[in-house]
């Protein structure tokens, strides 16, 4: 067989001068291989990115896979072989003119390593013929201008603070680096703080003092370290958290409070305003100076005796876990917060009166409480307010609490302006909340298993507001009654009720007289957006009344006044497309 010789010497030619004539022209600045580094080359979101050509070609300007060795620079099926440059430049990665030392690719420094004479004074790693500007070098002999600075030819030494010769467009030419180059080594901070960036004229400039760097939160203090005026780290004074404390993760101040270990010790976690937006399900410590601490273990060993020093600054009772066999009544024209720490019971007793009786022109907060036990048929009742005359002169508000297994009502009001936000009101005999004559604000709450069958004048609740009625999100379920009184909700006529859960409650029906929207009532009732579904409880037999994921209720609420921030369990509310029907949101 005949074999052409020629051919192999015929191809170097050829390419050989391709690479020429691109050496020469250089690569248009649109072609998507244009570069003038190899940043550029070994960007893989520019157009033309290949992985296998990481450098920039020293006089093309086209990106390449470089020379690795001497050797690489004489393998002439290489498509940028040219038979002048047999010398690989270790840091460009270009084949540069000059004779390669003995041993072909074996004679270049490691990466990193420095360049320089022998022990007989001799560059044996420098070019034959001196590099123009801008060409990678390892030591000044390289170089024409014998300045090698950043790695390439500079025009001078460039050793100043905030000067560099690498930069794009100015590369060669030692030029003041830009603010926009963002932190610079030049410019040092410590850590926290980081380098400082180079202000374009030659110097450092850091951000504004005062910047903070770190907080850290010990023992009740928060300490907040701040950037210098030389970027340094630098801890000021710690300042104490109180009423709140440290964060469990130690770098922060509690804004708020979810339970009174959120505050220092013997204050109380005020959870009458956690409904709002601004607080989304955190309430306000309140500081010791003004609570009364009730309990075994303090001085005040009931609630009446704590009752007793209220006033002269004193406004609330942190009332501590345990079981106290009393009836409270809190004198008229008082202004108290009794707030319960690990639900501590109430426990009535005989006598037909009720657990808590708030007095007339009085202000009440109960939270956290349990109301149980009272005893005696009519009149024993886990919550009474009674206001005066024709007005409501009193205001009671209970949230997070549990009224349950009275012999009276859970709760009633007349002439009293209520608020219920996330109580469970369960199996008291006479029915659930009886109100009248006031301003009710009732929201999040479980009302369920209360009342006697064909014996109980209410069921749920009987609502009679003679102002205005807020009812949202209420679950009522399970609720007995008279077989001529509805077992759910009875209304006046004045009251709407709204994304509620109604079903199961066994009397005249489920709602009677009230206006109904976006609710799931068992049987149906009109109003915009209402449903008749299963809810699917997640335990109804033992009273949870929560909602399954699967629950046909999820999501078919409205959004809008009166829905709060937190569901009866303090969770987030609307964690769908729009709020849960019933008390609980599905988290």
């Amino acid at each position: 067989m005949h074999h052409n010789h020629t051919a192999p010497l015929r191809a170097a030619v050829a390419l050989t001068g391709l690479l020429l004539a691109l050496t020469t022209a250089g690569c248009p600045e649109d072609n998507p291989r244009y570069c003038t580094v190899d940043s550029e080359c070994q960007d893989a979101t520019r157009e033309g990115y290949d992985p296998a050509r990481p450098h920039c070609h020293g006089e093309g300007n086209f990106c390449y896979e470089g020379c690795a060795t001497h050797a690489d620079c004489a393998d002439t099926s290489k498509s940028w072989y040219r038979l002048d440059r047999p010398t690989c430049d270790p840091v460009a990665h270009d084949c540069v003119a000059g004779a390669p030392p003995d041993g072909g690719g074996e004679g270049l420094p490691a990466d990193g390593a420095e360049a320089g004479p022998d022990d007989a004074g001799v560059d044996v790693d420098a070019p034959a013929t001196k590099l123009d500007g801008w060409k990678a070098c390892q030591a000044p002999s390289w170089c024409k201008s014998g300045f090698c600075a950043d790695k390439v030819c500079c025009d001078k030494a460039c050793t100043g603070t905030c000067q560099a010769c690498d930069l794009a467009g100015t590369k060669g030419s030692c030029t003041f680096i830009p603010n926009s180059a963002g932190p610079q080594a030049d410019c040092p901070g410590d850590a926290l703080c980081g380098n400082g960036s180079c202000d374009g004229a030659g110097a450092c400039s850091y951000p504004k003092a005062g910047t903070t760097c770190k907080t850290s939160c010990a023992m009740g203090k928060l300490t907040t370290s701040t950037c210098d005026a030389k970027h340094a780290c630098t801890a000021g004074a710690p300042v104490s958290c109180t009423p709140t404390v440290c964060d469990a993760a130690g770098t922060v101040c509690l804004k708020g409070c979810k339970g009174h270990a959120d505050c220092v010790t013997g204050s109380v976690c005020d959870r009458s305003g956690a409904h709002t937006a601004t607080q989304a399900g955190l309430g306000t410590c309140i500081g010791t100076a003004k609570v009364v601490t009730v309990g075994a273990s303090s001085t005040y060993k009931t609630i009446s005796a704590g009752l007793a020093t209220v006033g002269a600054g004193k406004t609330h009772l942190l009332v501590t876990k345990g079981t106290y066999n009393e009836k409270v009544v809190v004198p008229a024209s008082m202004k108290v917060t009794l707030a319960g720490s690990g639900l501590p019971e109430i426990v009535a007793g005989t006598g037909g009166q009720p657990v808590v009786k708030v007095g007339t022109n009085s202000t009440v907060v109960l939270q956290g409480l349990k109301l149980t036990g009272a005893l005696g048929g009519s009149g024993a009742d886990g919550v009474f307010c009674q206001g005066s005359g024709s007005s409501s002169t009193s205001k009671l508000t209970v949230l997070e609490s549990t009224i349950k297994s009275n012999e009276g009502h859970g709760m009633v009001g007349t002439y009293c302006d209520v608020t219920l936000r996330r109580n469970l009101v369960l199996s008291n005999q006479a029915g659930g909340v009886k109100l009248a004559d006031g301003t009710f604000t009732i929201v999040n709450n479980v009302v369920a298993k209360n009342g006697v069958l064909n014996t109980s004048n209410l069921g749920g609740m009987s609502l009679n507001t003679t102002g205005k009625a807020t009812i949202y999100n209420n679950t009522v379920a399970s609720n007995l009654a008279k077989s001529t009184v509805a077992g759910g909700i009875k209304c006046n006529g004045g009251e709407t009720i709204v994304n509620a859960i109604v079903r199961g409650n066994l009397g005249s029906g489920q709602v009677q007289s009230c206006a109904v929207t976006y609710s799931n009532v068992q049987g149906g009732a009109s109003g915009t957006g209402n449903i008749d579904l299963p809810p699917q409880f997640v335990n109804e037999a033992k009273g949870n009344f929560s909602l399954k994921t699967t629950s046909t209720s999820i999501d078919k609420g409205t959004t809008t006044t009166g829905v709060t921030a937190i569901d009866l369990t303090g969770g987030p509310r609307k964690k769908g497309s729009a709020t849960d029907q019933g008390a609980y949101e599905v988290q």
